[in-house]
């Protein structure tokens, strides 16, 4: 037979849980005594947290500003470094930009110097671009080639176009002459028989060059011959076209030249010329009454022949001998100035414009005034006796003491 099971003994749960909460660990109690409380409530409760919490800030904003100052302080180290390399860098630039331009420079005046047309002309090229690419430089190159125009001239015995190299020359300097400071110059020039029409000579020293059957300018062009000095230059023969202001001409020779002046707010100063047998027939206008107009004060015209209109020109002791002022507008000019007066032996008007012109005194007995308007002319004290006066006009003319 089989043992019986011993019967388990029924344990109310209540009884369990309580054997349960025995057996467990029970946890410290945590106990704060009353005076260490009071002293964490002191601590908090201190005044001088507020002074302390300003002071703090203040000790960070100060630290703030410094940092701060600190990185201006690096920064601008940084920057004049960094300006200091690229002073450097761009005078190492320069200093190799102006050896490379005086290197050209002195390849271009070699190349003028060759004995080669071709080779000649590249170098005058160069030399325009030097002029180019420095301001500073522009003077030096304009005198190089000038004196290269001066010594590679030629005058020429039959009408001819200039030299290719000193064409260009020309050219160049027509250019360079607005921004150069001074005349071009080009004294002694010797370019006879040569057509030079286009070229621009304003501002330029003529003196004493030969330019004897030249084309010189063209008509109503501005800088043709403006500023230009002529002093002793031989213009025998010359055709000189453009407008002439403040030209100054004094000893040259322009025996049979033919002069197409535009005389407008000019001021055309030729004392002491021998303008025999010169050809003054076109491009004549008129004169700014604000300006002076032509002075042609002791010239010798000799044989001179005018056109045009050339209103209020001074002609004060000029020689006026054989001067052909046929059709020529003369109005308002000066023939007697003072004690000065104009020689006329010859001298002919036919149908010119004399208005308001001064003829003083003057000896007009062998003067031909065929048809000329005298309108308004000063002719007192004049010696008309023997002039020819058929169809001329003197509607209100002073003749007080003229003898006719």
């Amino acid at each position: 037979m089989s043992r019986p099971r011993p019967s388990r003994v029924s344990v109310p749960v209540s009884a369990r849980r309580l054997r349960a909460a025995r057996l467990q660990p029970r946890a410290p109690e945590l106990s704060v005594s009353r005076p260490h409380w009071n002293r964490v409530s002191r601590i908090f409760s201190w005044h001088g947290w507020g002074v302390l919490g300003r002071g703090v800030a203040t000790l960070a904003t100060v630290a703030t500003g410094l940092a701060a100052v600190g990185a201006l302080y690096f920064t601008n180290q940084s920057l004049q470094s960094t300006q200091r390399q690229i002073a450097q860098n761009g005078q190492q630039i320069g200093l190799s930009e102006q050896s490379q331009y005086t290197e050209r420079f002195g390849k271009a005046v070699e190349q003028i110097g060759s004995d080669k047309l071709d080779v000649r002309l590249g170098g005058i090229y160069a030399l325009e671009r030097l002029a180019d690419d420095s301001s500073r430089d522009r003077s030096t190159i304009a005198q190089v080639i000038s004196a290269f125009v001066r010594t590679h001239s030629t005058c020429m015995e039959r009408p001819s176009q200039p030299p290719p190299d000193v064409a260009a020359g020309l050219g160049i300097l027509s250019t360079l002459r607005r921004v150069v400071p001074g005349r071009t110059d080009l004294r002694k020039l010797c370019l006879s028989q040569t057509d030079l029409k286009g070229y621009k000579f304003a501002n330029f020293d003529l003196t004493g060059a030969d330019l004897r059957g030249c084309h010189l300018g063209s008509v109503g062009d501005a800088e043709s011959v403006a500023d230009t000095e002529f002093e002793d230059a031989n213009l025998a023969g010359a055709t000189i076209e453009g407008v002439w202001r403040n030209v100054h001409a004094v000893g040259a020779n322009l025996q049979h030249a033919q002069l197409a002046l535009s005389l407008h707010n000019t001021e055309f100063i030729l004392s002491n010329l021998d303008f025999a047998r010169v050809s003054l027939l076109k491009g004549l206008s008129p004169a700014s009454p604000a300006e002076p107009a032509a002075v042609f004060l002791h010239a010798s015209l000799r044989d001179a022949r005018f056109g045009g209109y050339a209103e209020g020109i001074d002609f004060s002791e000029a020689d006026l001998t054989r001067t052909d002022f046929s059709f020529a507008d003369l109005s308002g000019a000066q023939f007697s100035t003072g004690a000065w007066r104009t020689t006329m032996a010859g001298t002919k008007f036919v149908h010119a414009g004399l208005r308001g012109a001064d003829l003083e005194g003057l000896d007009l007995r062998s003067v031909d005034f065929t048809g000329t308007d005298l309108s308004g002319a000063n002719l007192r004290g004049a010696d008309l006796r023997g002039a020819i006066t058929v169809g001329a006009l003197f509607d209100g003319a002073d003749l007080t003491g003229a003898r006719r």
